[in-house]
C-alpha cells in the first residue's frame, strides 16, 4: 500500500499480544533516539504502555529502555513530568510530547490535532470517534479497514511535519550546541541551568568557582528594593502620531557598560560620610565580602557606584564574567543576523542560523534573572540585581527628561514600561515624526555609554492607550509604508480568555475609528452586529469560549467551568481526561431564569449534535430534504450573556476613554426576536414540556435557507 507522502506495508497478528511483539521488535530493530506522539498521556505510547502493563504485566517502558532497570514505578508518580514533559521515561530514549511543544509554540484556543495541523500546516484533517473507527475496522470491509489505517497513518505522517515545520529538532540542537547542554535538558530545564552552562565556560579559565548556597542561605538573603519604572499611561485616543522607542538589550547593556558582576563587586559606599566602608566584612547575596580597606583605598579612581550604593570595579582593571559572557552573545549574534541576511536563499542553513541566533538571544535576556531568582536561584546576588533594575531605571528616567524639556521636539511622554517609551507628537505629521524619532534616538544613545543605545522602533497613527501594558494603534515602521499594520498588546483581540465574535467586533470597530474619526459609524456597526447575535445569524463557532484547566488543584464544589465540563467528558470516557493546562472549549446556552452560569456551560459537539440532526425517512427525496433542515431546538446559545457579559465589558474598556457609553448603546438599540422555525417531525419529537414559546410563532423565515419569504 502507498499512499502520497508515505509508503508502508503492513505486518499482521494473530491477536494483541503478537501486536505489541511486533511493535517492541520494531523499536529494537530500529533503535531511535526519539519516541515521539501527539499527547503521550492518554493515548500513542501512553496507553499502549499502560494497557501493556495492566492487561499483561510487561513493563514496556523497561522492554523500551537501552538499559534494564527494572523499574516499575507507576507512570503518574512522577507531577513534574505530568505538568511539563511526560509521566513517564525511557532510560535512552527521549519522548516528545507534541502537544505540549505546540503550545509552547503557537497561541490558540484549542490545541487539538486537527485544529493545530489547520494553522500550522494549512490542512483540514476529519476527526472519527474511536466508536466510529471500531465499528469500521471490525465490522467494515475492506475499504473501511483500509480507511482506518490511511487515518491513522496520516495523523502519524502529520506528526512529523508539524516537528518539522515548527523546526523544533534543528531549534533544540542548535540551542543544546549553544547551551553546552544536553537535548533534551533544554525542553526541560530552566534558564538559570542555561545561564550557568555558560557562565561555567568562562570561569574556570579564570580559576574562578561558582558558589552553591543551601536553600536556608537563600532565604536569608536581603530582600530586592529596586523595582523597573513602568509608567501609567495617559490613557486616550491619539489622533496625532505617537513614537515607540526602546533601548536594544537594556540590562545586558547595563551590565557590560558599568562592569556589573560577582566578580567585579567591592561592596557598598557609605553614602553618609562620603567615604568608603571600614568594615572588613560586608554582606553581600548570601555569602559575606571581605574587602581589605587597602585595597579599596587603591582602586578610588577605577570604581564605577551604582544608584544602590554598591561599588565595582572599571572594566580597565578587571573586566566582569557577565560583561564577557554578554558581550561574546551579542557581538556572535550580530554576526550571526548577517550570516543570515547574505544566505537568504539557502532555507537550510537560514534555519539553522535562526535557531542559534534564537538561543543567543534567549540567553541574553535571562541573565538578569540569573542575579535575582531570590527563590529558586543557583547562585542570586540581589545586590548586583538591584544594582541592574535601579540603574536601567535611571537611563529610562533621564531620557524621558530630555525629551519633555527638549523645546524643538515639542513631545510629551505619555507611557513608559521598564525599557521603552512612548512619545505624543500633539500636531505632527507622519513624516515629521519619523525626522523626530530618530533625532531622539540619536539624542539619548550619545547620553549613554556604549553599548546602550536607544531605537526608535515605530509610529502609532492613530493609537488607544487603555493602561499598563495595553495599547492598540496603526503601527507605521517605515516612512514608505502606505498601508499600515494593525498592531494590538494585551487587549481582548490577541487574548484568548474571551470569544472569538470579541476579538472580530472589536478589530472591526478599532478599524472604523482609526479610518473615520466617526464614532456614529462604530455605534451603527455595533448595533448590526449585536442585532444578528440576537437573531440567530452568527457562527457558533465564534462564541466558543476556552478556558485552561489544571485538574487536581481546585477544591471540591470551585473547580471553573472549564473544569466542570472537562469532568462531565470524563463521566463518558476517563482516557478523555484533557492534560494538564489544556484548553477545554464550552459555549454557554439559554436555560431557565433561574439557572447558574455554571450549569449552563456545554462542548460545543455536544450543542451541534443537538443542533443539527438527520431524519431517516422512505422516500429518498424526502430524506435529502430533511437533511437540510436547522433543527432549532430547545438548546439556544444565551445572546444576552454573550453580549452583555462578553463583548459590551471588552468594547466599554476602549471605547469609554472616548467619551462614549456602549452598555447604552445595547439598551437603546431596538429588538426583533425571530421565531424558531420547526418542521412536523421535529415537533413530533419534543413533548409539551420541554417547548419554548417560540415554537408556536408562525414564521417568515425559509426552514432550509433562512431567508424571509413572501409565501408565509
Amino acid at each position: 500500500m502507498q499512499q502520497s507522502k508515505i509508503a508502508y506495508a503492513c505486518q499482521y497478528a494473530d491477536d494483541e499480544l503478537q501486536l505489541l511483539e511486533l511493535l517492541l521488535e520494531k523499536v529494537r530493530y530500529y533503535d531511535p533516539d526519539l519516541l515521539v506522539g501527539y499527547e503521550l498521556h492518554n493515548s500513542s505510547w501512553g496507553y499502549v504502555i499502560e494497557r501493556c502493563m495492566i492487561k499483561y504485566e510487561i513493563n514496556l517502558i523497561e522492554e523500551f529502555s537501552r538499559i534494564k532497570r527494572n523499574d516499575t514505578a507507576a507512570m503518574r508518580s512522577d507531577s513534574w513530568g505530568y505538568r511539563k514533559a511526560a509521566i513517564f521515561r525511557i532510560v535512552g530514549r527521549h519522548l516528545l510530547n507534541v502537544w505540549r511543544i505546540m503550545r509552547s509554540e503557537i497561541d490558540l484556543t484549542s490545541y487539538r490535532f486537527e485544529n493545530i495541523a489547520f494553522h500550522l500546516l494549512h490542512t483540514r484533517i476529519p476527526h472519527y470517534s474511536y466508536q466510529t473507527l471500531t465499528n469500521w475496522y471490525t465490522s467494515g470491509g475492506p475499504t473501511l479497514k483500509e480507511k482506518v489505517c490511511r487515518y491513522f497513518l496520516d495523523r502519524v505522517q502529520k506528526n512529523l511535519e508539524l516537528l518539522d515545520v515548527s523546526n523544533m529538532i534543528s531549534r533544540t540542537t542548535e540551542s543544546a550546541r549553544t547551551f553546552g547542554i544536553d537535548f533534551y535538558s533544554v525542553m526541560t530545564r530552566g534558564s538559570q541551568f542555561k545561564v550557568e552552562s555558560m557562565m561555567l565556560r568562562i570561569a574556570k579559565p579564570e580559576n574562578f568557582v561558582l558558589i552553591s548556597p543551601s536553600r536556608k542561605q537563600v532565604g536569608e538573603m536581603s530582600a530586592a528594593e529596586c523595582l523597573p519604572l513602568v509608567m501609567e499611561p495617559i490613557s486616550q485616543f491619539y489622533t496625532s502620531p505617537v513614537l515607540v522607542l526602546d533601548f536594544q538589550s537594556l540590562y545586558p547593556s547595563v551590565m557590560i557598560a558599568y562592569n556589573y558582576c560577582y566578580s567585579t563587586c567591592l561592596g557598598k559606599v557609605d553614602t553618609t560620610k562620603r567615604d568608603f566602608v571600614k568594615k572588613d566584612d560586608l554582606k553581600y547575596g548570601m555569602d559575606m565580602l571581605d574587602i581589605p580597606s587597602d585595597i579599596l583605598q587603591l582602586m578610588e579612581k577605577h570604581i564605577n557606584v551604582s544608584p544602590t550604593g554598591l561599588m565595582f570595579v572599571k572594566p580597565s582593571i578587571r573586566k566582569s564574567l557577565l560583561a564577557k559572557m554578554l558581550s561574546e552573545i551579542l557581538d556572535t549574534r550580530v554576526m550571526v543576523k548577517r550570516t543570515m541576511s547574505e544566505h537568504e536563499n539557502d532555507k537550510g542553513l537560514h534555519r539553522l542560523l535562526d535557531a542559534r541566533q534564537l538561543g543567543l538571544k534567549f540567553l541574553a535576556n535571562v541573565t538578569y534573572g540569573y542575579t535575582s531568582a531570590t527563590f529558586s536561584g543557583r547562585m542570586p546576588a540581589v545586590e548586583i540585581a538591584d544594582s541592574i533594575v535601579q540603574t536601567g531605571r535611571e537611563t529610562l528616567e533621564r531620557a524621558i527628561e530630555v525629551i519633555n524639556k527638549t523645546e524643538k521636539w515639542k513631545a510629551h511622554v505619555v507611557y513608559g514600561d521598564t525599557d521603552s517609551v512612548f512619545v505624543h507628537l500633539p500636531g505632527r505629521t507622519r513624516d515629521q515624526a519619523f525626522d523626530i524619532g530618530n533625532d531622539i534616538a540619536d539624542t539619548i544613545t550619545r547620553m549613554n555609554p556604549v553599548p546602550v543605545k536607544l531605537k526608535f522602533e515605530k509610529v502609532y497613527h492613530p493609537c488607544v492607550l487603555v493602561t499598563k501594558k495595553r495599547y492598540v494603534g496603526y503601527k507605521y515602521e517605515d516612512r514608505d509604508w502606505k498601508e499600515p499594520q494593525f498592531e494590538a498588546k494585551g487587549i481582548e483581540t490577541v487574548r484568548r480568555d474571551g470569544i472569538p465574535a470579541t476579538q472580530k467586533m472589536m478589530e472591526k470597530s478599532l478599524r472604523i475609528l482609526f479610518e473615520t474619526k466617526d464614532i456614529s459609524q462604530v455605534k451603527s456597526y455595533l448595533q448590526d452586529q449585536w442585532m444578528s447575535i440576537l437573531s440567530s445569524r452568527v457562527s457558533e463557532q465564534d462564541f466558543i469560549l476556552a478556558q485552561e484547566v489544571r485538574l487536581g488543584e481546585y477544591k471540591e464544589g470551585y473547580e471553573s467551568v472549564g473544569a466542570r465540563v472537562a469532568m462531565e467528558s470524563m463521566k463518558l470516557d476517563p482516557r478523555a481526561e484533557p492534560q494538564y493546562g489544556d484548553r477545554i472549549p464550552y459555549v454557554i446556552v439559554a436555560r431557565g431564569p433561574n439557572e447558574k452560569l455554571r450549569d449552563r456551560p456545554m462542548t460545543p459537539l455536544a450543542y451541534m449534535s443537538d443542533r443539527y440532526v438527520s431524519k431517516h425517512v422512505v422516500f429518498l427525496l424526502v430524506k435529502y430534504f430533511l437533511n437540510l433542515v436547522w433543527k432549532s431546538s430547545s438548546l439556544r446559545l444565551d445572546s444576552e450573556y454573550y453580549i452583555r457579559k462578553q463583548i459590551i465589558p471588552a468594547l466599554e474598556r476602549i471605547f469609554n476613554l472616548c467619551g462614549v457609553d456602549v452598555a447604552s448603546w445595547y439598551s437603546q438599540m431596538p429588538r426583533r426576536k425571530q421565531a424558531l422555525a420547526y418542521s412536523v417531525s421535529q415537533l413530533a419529537e419534543y413533548s409539551n414540556n420541554s417547548r419554548t414559546i417560540e415554537q408556536y410563532y408562525s414564521s417568515r423565515h425559509c426552514i432550509v435557507c433562512r431567508k424571509i419569504s413572501d409565501q408565509g
